[in-house]
């Protein structure tokens, strides 16, 4: 009997019927207190009904009743990754792997927390050698080649970096369509551009964008002609680079595409991981325009603060979000002797408040601008100091020949570097996040 009710529970639970899996589940638990999977198949019902605590508890109990058992605490790591918990999750996932050492997903399971828990350590060569061992068993992971690509590129080993990056979501988007149209993508090696028409794709954000289309400076000289698909807000800034010999909004059946995120990997090794920034300065008309609208806003010296930006990993897979509390930052600048200018775009309720309650004084709100890349261009340019996360800001800040200081979160992006100053970014001042989360040294170095 009890083995008919634990299949019920089990068909139920397969069918996401979370619900009845743990009805037929507790049914057999209470007919039967000794029974392992009565819990087991209870714990992962109430994990799928988001009844953590109850989840934790009745998977423990299985856990308890058989030490023996590998299936209790792999589902316990599997709850703990998921609240975020990585040490407690590497720890089940390691005896899972140890209690049943054939069984991969457990081995594969703990490479990957380990290789989380590494990051958060900041041991990223660790944090390499352990993704690269999970990834070997499990090469089907979304996720996996992202982390890989992104320590991997941290500790400047940039050659094994980018085949892991091309698994990004954008490309393999991109792949997709390329494919359904018949026009399989790969990457093409230099040799193959010489001559050609190049169409450089933007397949990732602004920000991204233009920091990878520093590299498309090689290919003048190489390619016949360098077009750029994508991204019509950036044409009239680009256009002033001189590197872009049209703007277009998909690749010629005669070009030979390249997206943008690609082109170190085309320009192969031995290229200069570090060339500078394109540049575009602003037009004298913005420029004019901003620096009255500064003057009505307040004294010099002018400073722009900007403390979010990003996607969250829940909206979009894979995305980075970068957040500086906003009360800790305009705190900090409460010493800055002028005026103080909230250039975050898209504003949310009350931040703006907070931002004028800690620095003590109005903070004059520019967030519209932040839709024209042609004012924000001026206002980097325009202003005395200009301190944000990372986001378009800083990469318009490098093409308009400026500088900024830049808040990094913990663990760092990888273009920022693990310590110092980016080689991409020469001149910006970096002041990063404590590994525990902490804002206070680093927004202490701000206004030194």
């Amino acid at each position: 009997m009890s083995g008919e009710a634990l299949a019920e529970a089990l068909r139920r639970l397969q069918a996401g019927d979370a619900r009845g899996a743990l009805d037929a589940a507790s049914a057999l638990a209470r007919a039967e207190p000794g029974n392992v999977r009565a819990y087991l198949v209870a714990g992962i019902a109430l994990r799928a009904l988001e009844r953590i605590e109850e989840s934790r508890a009745a998977l423990e109990r299985a856990a308890l009743l058989d030490p023996r058992d590998y299936a209790p605490q792999f589902e316990l790591g599997v709850l703990c990754e998921g609240l975020g918990q990585v040490q407690a999750a590497a720890e089940h996932f390691q005896r899972a792997a140890a209690l049943r050492p054939q069984f991969a997903p457990a081995r594969y399971a703990a490479l990957r927390a380990l290789g989380r828990l590494a990051v958060r350590r900041a041991g990223y060569a660790r944090a390499a050698e352990l993704f690269a061992e999970a990834l070997a068993l499990a090469p089907d992971d979304p996720d996996l080649p992202l982390f890989l690509a992104q320590v991997l590129l941290l500790v400047g080993r940039f050659d094994e970096a980018w085949v892991p990056y091309a698994e990004r979501d954008s490309r393999r988007a991109f792949e997709q369509r390329a494919a359904a149209a018949g026009r399989p993508y790969r990457v093409p090696a230099l040799a193959e551009l010489v001559g050609a028409d190049v169409a450089l794709v933007a397949e990732q954000g602004l920000g991204d964008t233009l920091f990878f289309l520093r590299y498309a400076a090689s290919l003048r000289g190489v390619a016949r002609r360098i077009a750029l698909a994508g991204e019509p807000r950036l044409r009239p800034l680009l256009e002033r680079t001189g590197i872009f010999d049209a703007f277009i909004e998909a690749p010629a059946p005669d070009d030979v595409p390249v997206l943008v995120a690609d082109l170190p990997r085309v320009l192969g090794p031995g290229v200069d991981m570090f060339p500078p920034s394109l540049r575009a300065a602003p037009t004298q008309e913005r420029l004019r325009e901003w620096r009255a609208r500064l003057e009505a806003a307040g004294p010099r010296p002018w400073l722009a603060a900007t403390w979010r930006a990003g996607t969250r990993p829940e909206v979009v897979r894979q995305a980075l979000s970068k957040n500086v509390p906003v009360a800790e930052l305009f705190g900090a600048l409460a010493r800055w002797p002028g005026t103080v200018l909230a250039l975050q775009r898209g504003l949310e309720v009350g931040e703006l408040a907070a931002a004028r309650a800690a620095l003590g004084r109005p903070v004059r709100d520019l967030s519209r601008a932040g839709d024209d890349l042609e004012d924000l261009l001026a206002i980097v340019a325009c202003v005395d100091r200009h301190v944000a996360v990372s986001s378009t800001n800083m990469h318009l800040a490098a093409l308009a020949g400026a500088t900024a200081d830049v808040l990094v979160p913990f663990p760092p992006e990888w273009r920022w570097r693990p310590e110092g100053e980016s080689p991409w970014f020469p001149g910006f001042r970096v002041h990063r996040q404590a590994p525990d989360g902490d804002w206070s040294r680093a927004l202490a170095g701000v206004l030194g």
